[in-house]
């Protein structure tokens, strides 16, 4: 596995050293969000420490490069969802580039039925909060889990069962009550 994740860190990478030679940012708004890079390391130590070979459908709710989705898919099935059509194309040649069998979706994740997954996952902005949290009562499988990478959102109505620590980062996650 880990010889796997070192080629796929390798493509993204390689990715980042081309948008940034090319003048762009690893950012961006995508017209109901932003995007910004979750670090791929910190991704593959994060998806060891919660487990998640233990996991049969991992979701990607706002996949944007599909980095996330990719190095999920070491370890389960893995799908991503993403509105922004020019992050999901970036999504899929990295995939492909990575020979990873994952389903990427171009769509607004809020329109995407999530109760068949049980890890999702999450490196949000913070203007999403409300819609989020209803998606998510309604729809979020009981023995699935929420990983929340970052400190922009934390739904008031769900039980934080986890905080970690992630090479510095806040990640915490979360189940329905």
């Amino acid at each position: 596995m880990e010889d796997k994740f070192s080629r796929i860190k390798t493509i993204y990478d390689d990715f980042h050293r081309d948008m940034l030679s090319k003048g762009r940012l690893l950012v961006k708004d995508t017209e109901i969000g932003y995007w910004g890079i979750t670090p791929t390391t910190e991704l593959f130590e994060l998806f060891k420490k919660t487990n998640l070979d233990e996991h049969s459908n991992f979701l990607d709710l706002g996949s944007g490069d599909g980095r996330a989705v990719i190095i999920a898919n070491l370890f389960t099935n893995a799908t991503g969802i993403e509105f922004d059509a020019e992050l999901h194309s970036f999504a899929m040649d990295l995939a492909k580039k990575a020979k990873a069998r994952v389903t990427l979706l171009n769509k607004d994740f809020f329109d995407h039925h999530i109760g068949a997954y049980d890890y999702l996952f999450i490196h949000p902005d913070s203007h999403i909060k409300h819609k989020l949290e209803e998606k998510l009562l309604a729809e979020m499988n009981p023995k699935a889990k929420l990983v929340v990478f970052g400190p922009h959102y934390h739904p008031d109505s769900m039980k934080r069962v986890s905080t970690l620590d992630v090479q510095g980062s806040l990640v915490s996650v979360f189940k329905k009550e």
